[in-house]
Formats: structure tokens, sequence, C-alpha cells
């Protein structure tokens, strides 16, 4: 797929549109590393200090330059483009090749120095993609990636004599339709044959290709920070609330609700100085999570289960279960303590995870961070971090829209989460941090593909359902940066994880692998180069490598049933991992500002059309480009 995504580095003495209004990340659910070998996740590793998160006024997704974006499902991520910095109001629109569209539009109504309140919109759609798996021979266009994806997100914020207050709220609404896995070859390959015509009307529901999925998701967050005494001691503190649903549509086979969820989230913390070098705090969290029509497709789908209306053989074959509803809820208390001097800063802390309904009542985890001043232009910094982990759906969506739409996810736990590394620099513009790990899992999520296969082996379709195992792994790295005067801004990021290279379920040791970016891969390199010939002109360039990709596959054995005129499907227990292709994607772009108030910007992305799948199954776009045109006012 290919992404649009650019922006350009707003003046730091001005005010800028898209850093407006600011939440507590207690009031932003954490979201920690949700796969290892073949989950797709943005990692967010548990951070409990209560640093603020800035809401992006212009951007929901990473926020990254033209066109360091990846063509994964095109088109991913969005603009946060062009000098808005004095203005109250920018829309941005372009489209492109594979009839690929973005637009964002945002303004602030209220922009006084107490109060402020905007509003934004975004849109991201492919209305033509062309499924270039590397495992299906079928032709490209037979069946074309379509999804309608738009945001809608208002924020407020403003300052009182003795704290201050945010609020926002959003809205989601994604439509899509399945493009791989069983829209491609299942049930065509099935109903297509002579002998099994009396399954066609059984079977039709599950052809998407032509259908569309709805994913919703509505939010509400408000949080209020300010300053008291408590006890003659200073004290800065911060309360929030969040409430959210998410939901998808329909069933696999559109019989039947998908899947919800209920998500509230509640925080209070404070902070208070001791002496002159040290402080203490303490952050609690509360979440309430209730899941419905959910789903375990760890061996069968649901479906076929329910439509046999009765079961020929051993019950526990065929043994999806179906969990209507299911709720948790946690406690996380983090007492921590900090001390500084003119070298030293350190923040030891300990996270104390109560829940119930979901393992074990009690977990505990480490939370310190160290930083230490070697000397002018070194560092060295550590963080051992942990923590029970919340799964929001609106999250596991963006990993990737195509999950089964009632399958069961996991809460993660996460023992210990470790990172080492050097801060080096700036020196003459240039500036690398290397650095290297350690993080262990329990319960994580991992896209799993469930492939049907016939008597005869030939494949018949597939589900994309969830394989929650636990995994550990180390990785290593190292990020460099350069920048010369205004004119040339480059970043080079190169990762390293050893993973296994098969899975065995019976065995009880961790999976080896750890994430290093939302591909599953065991090397990643990312090269991106900026240059500003003229005041006007932006020109980018960049290279994205992503290898030793492997997707988690269970065989499972198809049969036709004339008895029950359906089909029975027995897993066995046969897990493999696939090579869903290296991503190479070489990429271009550049902008150019006629006025201080209008820009129109050009990005080709998979520029030497390349082949891979995003996913087992469904392949990312090839070689396209795509231009508009971006206005401040």
């Amino acid at each position: 797929m290919a992404a649009l995504a650019a922006s350009t580095a707003f003046a730091q003495d001005k005010k800028e549109l898209n850093k407006e209004i600011t939440l507590e990340k207690d009031f932003v659910p954490q979201v920690k590393k949700a796969t290892k070998k073949n989950n797709l996740p943005q990692v967010k590793k548990a951070d409990t200090s209560g640093p603020k998160t800035t809401l992006k006024y212009s951007d929901w997704a990473s926020p990254i330059d033209v066109p360091t974006s990846i063509p994964t499902m095109m088109p991913y991520g969005y603009r946060t483009a062009h000098i808005f910095n004095h203005k109250r109001g920018y829309f941005d629109v372009g489209g492109g090749s594979q009839a690929n569209f973005v637009g964002s539009l945002g303004y602030r109504l209220l922009d006084s120095e107490r109060t402020k309140l905007g509003i934004w919109l975004q849109h991201n759609s492919t209305w033509a993609g062309n499924n270039s798996s590397v495992h299906f021979p079928a032709p490209e266009k037979r069946i074309e990636q379509k999804f309608n994806d738009n945001r809608l997100q208002v924020d407020l914020a403003h300052q009182f004599e003795k704290g201050k207050l945010s609020v926002g709220l959003k809205g989601r609404i994604d439509n899509f339709n399945y493009y791989g896995g069983w829209s491609n070859l299942y049930p065509v390959s099935l109903l297509d044959n002579p002998d099994f015509t009396v399954l066609k009307e059984k079977f039709s529901p599950w052809d998407w290709s032509s259908e569309k999925q709805t994913f919703l998701h509505l939010g509400f967050d408000a949080g209020w920070e300010g300053k008291t005494a408590v006890a003659g001691h200073a004290v800065d503190y911060h309360v929030g609330l969040g409430v959210e649903h998410s939901r998808y549509d329909k069933r696999i086979d559109k019989d039947g609700d998908g899947l919800r969820e209920n998500l509230v989230r509640a925080a209070l913390g404070g902070e208070t100085p001791l002496s002159e070098y040290t402080g203490a705090g303490l952050d609690v969290d509360f979440f309430y999570q209730k899941w419905s029509n959910q789903v375990d497709y760890s061996l069968v789908s649901d479906y076929i289960v329910r439509r046999i209306g009765a079961v020929p053989l051993n019950a526990s074959l065929l043994g999806a279960t179906s969990i209507p509803n299911h709720s948790m809820w946690m406690f996380r208390l983090s007492p921590f303590f900090k001390w500084r001097n003119d070298i030293v800063s350190l923040k030891a802390g300990l996270n104390i995870d109560l829940s119930h309904n979901d393992g074990a009542a009690v977990r505990l985890s480490p939370n310190v961070q160290l930083d230490v001043d070697v000397a002018p232009g070194f560092g060295l910094y550590a963080k051992v971090e942990g923590g029970k982990d919340i799964t929001r759906l609106e999250d596991m969506h963006i990993i990737t829209r195509y999950w089964t739409p009632n399958v069961a996810f996991s809460n993660p736990y996460i023992p210990l989460d470790m990172e080492v590394g050097l801060n080096v620099g700036p020196f003459a513009g240039f500036s690398m941090r290397p650095f290297v790990g350690y993080m262990m899992e329990k319960h994580g999520n991992n896209n799993c593909l469930f492939d049907y296969q016939g008597l005869s082996g030939t494949a018949l379709g597939m589900t994309h359902g969830n394989l929650v195992i636990d995994m550990r792994g180390v990785y290593v790295g190292v990020m460099l940066n350069y920048k010369y005067r205004s004119l040339v801004d480059a970043s080079l990021k190169l990762s390293y994880t050893p993973q296994d290279d098969d899975y065995d379920p019976s065995r009880s040791n961790f999976y080896k692998g750890a994430v290093i970016d939302r591909y599953g891969s065991d090397f990643m390199a990312g090269f991106d180069v900026r240059v500003h010939p003229i005041k006007q002109l932006t020109v980018n360039v960049g290279l994205d490598v992503h290898t030793g990709r492997g997707d988690f596959v269970q065989d499972a054995l198809l049969l036709l049933s004339n008895i029950y005129r359906d089909i029975i499907i027995f897993p066995t227990g046969v897990y493999s991992l696939v090579d869903p292709g290296n991503i190479v994607n070489l990429k271009a772009g550049a902008s150019y500002r006629f006025t201080n108030s209008f820009s129109v910007w050009l990005q080709a992305s998979n520029l030497l059309n390349k082949k891979w799948d995003i996913i087992y199954g469904m392949g990312g776009q090839r070689l396209n480009v795509m231009a508009g045109v971006a206005l401040t006012f």
C-alpha cells in the first residue's frame, strides 16, 4: 500500500497548530508489545511515569515526513504537512494510482491564550488496490482491496487559575472488504465444483469480495492537572477519565454481530519534592473492559460448528468456543522515588497490578529509568519496565483491519522490558544512539492464519485468528542522525533480533523473538534524507528494508459432508511459519510551497515494484504515485 505522509518542521518559537492539547499519559491506553514473530503492532513500552502525551492536532497515526511511510495496505498514515505555524486552519488533499486518496481538514475555533478549541477530520481510502500477494498467483485485479477510513476529533483545553482542563471527543468509522484469504480462494474453488453445488447457498455468505465490513470507534477523554499543597508540601497532581466503545458490525459469516468492546479508564496521580534533589509520587490507574460476541478461533471457525447443527465426531475436535460476554477490571498502583544531581537522574518505582477475571490476581513489575551525563555529548540511559497491558480493539484494528471480526484477544503481561543505550552528540550536526534490549511477554497476541486444506492438499481458504503464546527475545540496534544547517536532514535506523524459525505449541518454554517493527522482522533498516535545495522546495528520498519475516499458520483439514450438507473442519495441530516476503521499499517525494498558504506535493512509493504480503494472502501495493495540494488559512 502506498501511504502518504508529509510534514514540514515547525518553527520552535511559534505556536504549532498540531500541538495544542495535552493529556496525561495515564489517560491514554497503554499498548505494549502485543506480538513478537508475526504481529504487526506499533510497539509502545509500559510507562507509568506520568509524562504528558501530545494529541496531534492533524494526525492520529504516527506523524512522519514525506515519504517515510511504507506502502502496506495503502494508504497508511496521514499527512501532517506544511508550514501552518501562525495559521488557524489547514486543508490537505491528494490522490493517485489504484484510486488511493488522503485528506485532512482542521481548524482552531478558539485560539486565545487561555482557551484552545480545535476540530479536525481525516480521510484515508483506497478503491481499487491490487492484491500483489507473493503466495497467490490469482490475477491482482480479481478482488481489489477497498477501504474508506475516516476520523473526526474535537479537542478543548482551558487554563484556569488553579489548573488546566483538557477534553477530547473522537469518532472513527472504517468500511472495508476482505480482499485476501477466503475472499481470494475460498469459497470460489469449492463452489465451482459441480459435485458440491448443494453447499453454495450455505457458503455464499463467506464471500466478502463485493461486500463491506464496518469498524466503529467512539471515545471521550477528560483530564485535569494542577498544583496544590498537602501538609505543607507542594504537590503536582493529575486526574483523568476516559470512556470508549469499539465494534465490528458483522461476524465473518455475516450471520450475527461482530466483536464489541467497552472500556473505561480512570487515573489519579501526584508527585511532591522531598528535598532539592529528591521527590516521590504515586500513580493510580483503573481499567474496566467488557468484550461481547467473542469466539475462540484457535481450532476451527465457529460458523461451521453452528451450521452443522449436530456434531458427527468428537466435539472437542471441532471446539470453537463462543464467549457471549467477558469482563475484567484492573487497578495499577505505581509508587516511585526520584533522585537527581548534576550528572545522574534516577526514577525507581514498582508497578503493582491487581486484576479480576484476567489470570493472576496480583502481578509485580519494575518501573525504573536512569540517565547519566558521562561527559559533554555523551550520555548513558537505561530503562527497566513492565506491567499488565490492556489490549484495546482500536489498537488491534490499527495493526491490521483484517482480523476475524469475533476473535478473542488476550491482555498480555510484560514481566520485564529493559533497554540500555548511549546518547552521543550532537557533534557538527551528527548524533548517534546505539542500544541493546531484552523483553519478556506472557500471553501475547499474534496474528495466526488457519489454512483450510482439502483431502487433495489444495488450499481452499483461510481465516485470520489470534495465537496467544509466551515470547522473549534480545534486540540490538543503532539510530544515526545528521543535520547540516537547514539544508540537509538525514536519519538511519538499524535493528536486529534473533528469532525462532518454527513453532511447537507443545513446548513449555518461550518462543524466541522480540519486536523491532510492525512487520515481525528479524532485521530492519530505515534510511531517510530530506533536502531543501531552495527555501520553497523540499525533496525526500528513503529506503525501508524488513527481512526475516514470518506468519504463523495452522493447517486444518476440510471435509465435505453430504450427510449434513455442510463442511467439517479438523485442525491438524501442525503449525508452521510462512515467509510473506521481504519488504524492500524505495521511495521518493517532493513538496513545493508557492506561497505561505499554498503548497503542492508528489510522492512515489515502491519504486522498485517489489511484491510482498502484509500478512499472508494480503499483498501490499506495488509501484504507486500520489499527488496533492495543501492550504493553510
